[in-house]
Parts: C-alpha cells; structure tokens; sequence
C-alpha cells in the first residue's frame, strides 16, 4: 500500500472523517488528495497524523510497499520514512529504511545519501560521511550557488559535515535569496535551515551570525506549519539568553505535543 491508502485504511478503522483526521494539521482538501495519491504530504505533518491517532509508526511503515516500476514515488516515500524516523529519534527505524533502501536496486542516489546523512545526524557521529561523499555533497551545493529545492532538501540534511565559516556564507546566500518568498514549502525548508544552523553553532559556541538567522525566521508567517519552527528559534534565543523559564515553558510545550524522543535532541541549559 502507498501512505494516502494506508491513510485511508486506517481513517475508516477509526470510523472517522477525512475532517477529523487532519484536525487541522493540513487542511481537509488536501489530506483527500492526499488518500488519493494525488498528492504527497511531508514528514512533520504525517508524524503529527499518526501520533494524533495512536497509529504505531513502525506498524504503519511496515505496510509501506515497494512499486520498483515507480522509481520516482518509491523514493519519495522512502525519503518520507527517513524523515519520520528522524523527528522521532528512532534509530532503530532508520536502520531498518537504509536496509530496505540498499536492497532496492531503483533506489536514487539522493535516497542513498539522505539515509546516510540522516543516520549519521541522528548518531551525531559526522565521521560515518567519508570524504567522498564530503566532496559529492559540496560540489553539488557549491555549484554556483543555484538554490533549488532539491538541493536545499539536501543541504538541511548535510549541515552537520560543513564548518561554521561555511556555512554562515551559505545560509546568508540562502536567506536572501528566499526572504521574500511566499512559497509554502520553500519557507518550511529555509527555517529548517536556519534552526539546523541555530543547534549546530550553539554547539560550537559561535552566535556571531544570530540576529539574522532570528529575524528570518520573526519574519515567516504566523501560521501552523511554522508553528514548530517559531518556536525552537525561541528556545534556541533563550539558550543564548540563560534563560531556563522560557526553556522549561517550550519543553512543556513539546511534551504535550507527544515531541518527548525530539526533545533528547536538543541541548540543555
């Protein structure tokens, strides 16, 4: 079965809505299109559907098939998998996904890279990238600052093998490229961007590049799918702040959620 199949099979096992299954994670027309497979639906907002409804991940993604004559969906659902393991800090699962995914001769070489990336992020180990796959990665972003969102999708997920100079020259050429837009998915995926880059030189003690990153991120619409976004940017200022009461506010926060294995990835005060 495909996700909008799964979906759908568990929704009426449920005996609910198509309504009552988004409850406005996404809205009701496109979690429809969703269930008929005509369009795809992101990892953040499939985790929040699953963990609304009690649907075991692991169970879920088990029933997942593998359609090898549609090589370009097979990955994007791979891809979805890998992105859910992550958010949910299961590493277990994502070893399980790169199994599958070195068994799977169609398997892109995109897939291939961000099961490694991931695994390696999650490890918080960047020495499972050899310098190989350093060069690929950097040769592919460096060419010419072309920005796409392929190659943004892949940069969220490599932040981790670049040094702190390079990346604030990235993110900069990044930001100001996208600042304006008002395209959905780019904005999902620049703020990804700027927390990535928020944890990462908070662990390396460097904040010099702060106040850029922040305003960007101040800047994006007040809407439900930044929500999660708007917020690590504000844990990640109190941390720079000392500041443990708005920490301890947006942890609570996280837990309500049902974020509780998110949480043993960020740092502590």
């Amino acid at each position: 079965m495909e996700i909008g199949e799964l979906l759908k099979k568990y929704r009426l096992s449920l005996g609910i809505t198509q309504k009552q299954m988004a409850e406005n994670i996404v809205s009701t027309s496109f979690y429809s299109r969703v269930e008929q497979g005509i369009s795809r639906i992101n990892a953040i907002d499939l985790l929040k559907i699953l963990k609304l409804h009690s649907i075991n991940k692991t169970d879920f993604f088990n029933q997942i098939s593998v359609d090898v004559s549609d090589h370009s969906n097979n990955n994007a659902q791979l891809i979805n998998m890998l992105f859910v393991a992550f958010f949910d800090n299961d590493l277990s699962q994502i070893t399980t996904i790169k199994s599958k995914i070195e068994q799977d001769s169609s398997s892109s070489q995109n897939v291939k890279l961000y099961a490694s990336l991931i695994e390696a992020s999650l490890r918080h180990d960047p020495s499972l990238i050899d310098d190989e796959l350093r060069f690929f990665i950097k040769k592919n972003l460096f060419n010419g600052l072309n920005w796409t969102i392929s190659n943004l999708k892949l940069f969220v997920n490599s932040m981790f093998i670049y040094e702190i100079d390079e990346l604030a020259f990235l993110v900069h050429s990044i930001l100001k490229k996208y600042r304006a837009t008002d395209n959905e998915e780019l904005q999902k995926i620049t703020a990804s961007i700027c927390i990535n880059f928020l944890d990462l030189s908070y662990r390396n003690a460097d904040s010099t590049f702060w106040n850029e990153i922040l305003s960007f991120i101040k800047d994006l619409p007040n809407t439900p799918d930044l929500l999660m976004y708007k917020l690590l940017a504000k844990y990640y200022q109190a941390l720079l702040a000392k500041d443990p009461t708005t920490l301890k506010q947006i942890r609570d926060i996280l837990l309500l959620g049902g974020y509780h294995k998110y949480l043993d990835l960020l740092p502590k005060y």
